[in-house]
């Protein structure tokens, strides 16, 4: 598998958390506990990649329009890292559902498609824990599949 580009990904300190300003709390703090256990060796990310520009809006569409299509359906993944000699395009989720590994998956299809120069990146999905038979499906489809063990904010009031 080639690489990703370097000079079209804002690649940065993973462990910087001004970089993460955009993911949501419940987000980060997975990607926080993942960097202190197997991501410990992540030597570089790039958070919130625009995976593909949205859908065209409609001919003659208004420019309102025009930006509320653009918006609302382009599509970020959360995490590009590099992990040993992986690169791995993942969603950050506190509990990874059938939705979560859409979103990798599409999500590494998409960034592949928008930006052919670029090697397709390893899918994955990283959590506290998952629903049922969602490891069966990440398997099936070689999307990797890190589940961090319980999360400690459940149970808080």
């Amino acid at each position: 598998m080639r690489r990703l580009n370097p000079d079209q990904i804002d690649w940065g300190d993973p462990r910087d958390p001004r970089r993460w300003r955009k993911l949501r709390p419940e987000d980060a703090a997975v990607w926080a506990a993942f960097l202190d256990g197997p991501g410990l060796g992540v030597t570089r990310a790039a958070f919130d990649v625009l995976a593909g520009p949205g859908l065209a809006p409609p001919f003659g569409a208004d420019e309102a329009t025009r930006r509320m299509y653009a918006e609302l359906s382009r599509h970020e993944i959360d995490v590009i890292f590099e992990l040993g000699a992986r690169t791995y395009s993942a969603e950050l989720k506190p509990r990874a559902t059938l939705a979560a590994v859409g979103q990798a998956y599409f999500g590494t299809w998409l960034l592949y498609q928008s930006q052919p120069t670029l090697a397709l990146a390893e899918p994955a999905v990283i959590c506290w824990g998952a629903e049922a038979d969602i490891a069966a499906i990440c398997r099936e489809f070689e999307i990797q599949l890190w589940e961090l063990g319980p999360n400690p904010a459940e149970g808080l009031v």
